[in-house]
């Protein structure tokens, strides 16, 4: 009977996983620093390993974290500053690596501060070992790659694959104590937070560049997406977790070698298979739901099709009967009305899909005032009732006596409780009966719409507001539509900080639709004066008030922030 269009999945995360990477490793950077520069030197070794992270690589992490941060914006400028930046990043990456290849001292690690004698992992006074100073190489070659075309970012994403490799091996090594793996001075060493930052930065690279690699995969709305997003981190984490799980075990004499490695291998199978069973059941759901989705789509595209040419065919006729008729203003008349009604009608199929796509976009303007609900509703069941009368059908309504004021869009409101009645009309049998009904219960004004038509089935009433979803046609006079009339009315009803909602006993047994609206107060009581606005949406709806005096003339947008001045912009369609 109706159809809704949920919001499409949010695409945010890249971006805030590059912002949230490039903070941690700015936040980093400086505290390591300011520890190199003060002389605390906790802050260069948070995790009191002996192995500190070194002033240069301090530098290098600030520079990419910038960079990182300048790549998320698409200004000509901020492309140039990540690549300066990552010139600068790769500069002192593979210089500190030519030290160490050569056995050279350029100099170079000493400038911002002297490491004191005694710290581990160390081949040169403040010099940072291999592994940092090849994976500042590869991420400052990275950073630059990304200002550049297709193919450039696609082997920036190849080299923060490598680095996010480089610096997973030690914090493997961390993890599970094999100290050889970040302990070796001239080979492996590295400090704890160095890796964990150089890893975050690696990550944020892949963010940076979310058309290519890891993240268009985990991006799709596929079976590989849905794959990726559900086995990826199961896969990664669950070998690491239960191979420390041993480790401990084995420390803690719970048991020897020889038992944990069979447990390790068992619970690995088990694990793995239960998590590859459920990954596989959810995406041939997911297959199933798409190709229903796929199957609506088209029957919808038919009912568009369809509902668009109903109108094209009587003015068609009407203009070749002008053309022949001649001079004979009584059938012009006729058939000029005629038109002029098949002409509406397309035009008001056309508006619903233009508001359901303005809507879907977050492109949707209300002009919200105080107005009186009940005229509202009057207005728009008289405007039924010659439909109504046509398709002989009995029509009640109660209504309260005194004003109910609500704050919304006059124009919206009419349209959502039209689309209501019009749903009603379509759906009721001939001699059937429409009731409509309107009370205020507190802080609300609940309006309810109840037909004694078709009815919803059960399983039919949870997916009446989903996308696509309409009752099938029946003997009953369904007239035209495309199926939209509902689903746009509960996102205006929503807009407007309200709720829709269906009920039905079944098949056969009618349908009732019901509003649920804030009330303004009425002028008896304390602060009736005060016109409250409408809750904001998370989706930031856009709202422009068209109220009295105590309200400015030019429209006001409401965001998640409050009241901004736009109307610079013109509005916002």
């Amino acid at each position: 009977m109706g159809e809704v269009e949920p919001a499409a999945p949010r695409r945010f995360w890249p971006r805030d996983v590059a912002l949230v990477a490039a903070t941690y490793a700015l936040v980093g950077g400086a505290l390591t620093l300011l520890g190199w520069i003060t002389g605390t030197y906790r802050l260069t070794d948070w995790f009191s390993t002996g192995i500190s992270m070194k002033a240069n690589p301090a530098v290098a992490t600030i520079a990419t974290a910038a960079a990182l941060i300048f790549c998320l914006r698409a200004a000509p400028r901020c492309r140039l500053a990540a690549r300066a930046l990552g010139v600068l990043v790769a500069l002192i990456g593979s210089l500190t690596l030519l030290q160490h290849l050569t056995g050279l001292n350029l100099g170079i690690d000493t400038w911002l501060s002297d490491e004191p004698p005694g710290m581990r992992a160390t081949s040169a006074p403040g010099r940072m070992g291999p592994p940092a100073s090849l994976s500042f190489t590869l991420i400052g070659s990275a950073l630059v790659l990304t200002t550049f075309g297709d193919r450039a970012r696609r082997a920036a994403i190849v080299l923060a694959g490598i680095v996010a490799f480089v610096v997973g091996v030690s914090l493997t090594g961390y993890l599970f104590g094999a100290d050889v793996l970040y302990d070796l001075p001239r080979l492996t060493g590295i400090s704890v937070q160095m890796a964990s930052i150089l890893l975050a930065l690696a990550i944020g690279l892949f963010a940076v560049v979310p058309q290519h690699g890891l993240v268009s995969v985990l991006q799709r709305d596929d079976a590989g997406g849905l794959l990726a997003r559900r086995l990826l981190i199961p896969v990664l984490l669950i070998p690491v977790v239960f191979g420390w799980l041993e480790i401990v075990g084995e420390r803690l004499e719970l048991y020897d070698p020889a038992f944990g490695t069979a447990i390790f291998a068992l619970m690995m199978v088990v694990t793995m298979a239960a998590l590859v069973l459920t990954t596989a059941r959810r995406a041939s759901q997911s297959d199933a739901e798409l190709r229903e989705a796929d199957r609506r789509k088209d029957r919808f595209l038919a009912t568009l099709a369809h509902e668009l040419r109903n109108p094209l065919a009587p003015i068609r006729n009407s203009l070749e009967i002008l053309r022949i008729a001649g001079s004979d203003a009584g059938r012009r008349d006729v058939l000029v009305r005629t038109m002029d009604r098949q002409l509406r009608h397309m035009v008001r199929l056309v508006d619903d899909l233009l508001d359901v796509s303005r809507i879907s976009r977050d492109r949707m303007e209300l002009r919200v005032e105080r107005v009186e609900l009940t005229a509202i509703l009057r207005d728009a069941l008289d405007g039924f009732r010659p439909a109504i009368a046509a398709a002989r059908l009995d029509v009640s309504q109660t209504l309260p006596p005194e004003p109910v004021h609500v704050h919304g869009d006059p124009v919206r409101l009419a349209q959502v409780f039209g689309n209501l009645l019009n749903n009603a009309s379509k759906f009721t049998e001939p001699g059937g009966r429409i009731r409509l009904t309107a009370e205020r219960t507190g802080k609300e004004v609940v309006v309810s719409v109840s037909d004694t038509g078709i009815g919803i089935e059960p399983e039919m009433l949870s997916k009446v507001f989903e996308m696509f979803t309409q009752a099938e046609r029946t003997t009953v006079r369904a007239g035209g539509g495309l199926g939209i009339g509902l689903s746009l009315a509960r996102r205006l009803v929503e807009m407007h900080g309200g709720s829709l909602t269906a009920s039905s006993d079944g098949a056969g047994r009618g349908s009732t639709f019901v509003v649920k609206l804030p009330a303004l107060a009425v002028a008896s009581e304390p602060g009736a004066g005060a016109t409250p606005l409408l809750p904001v949406d998370p989706a930031r709806t856009r709202l422009s008030s068209t109220d009295g005096a105590d309200r400015p003339a030019r429209p006001t947008v409401l965001d998640a922030g409050g009241p901004v001045d736009r109307s610079a912009a013109g509005p916002a369609r």
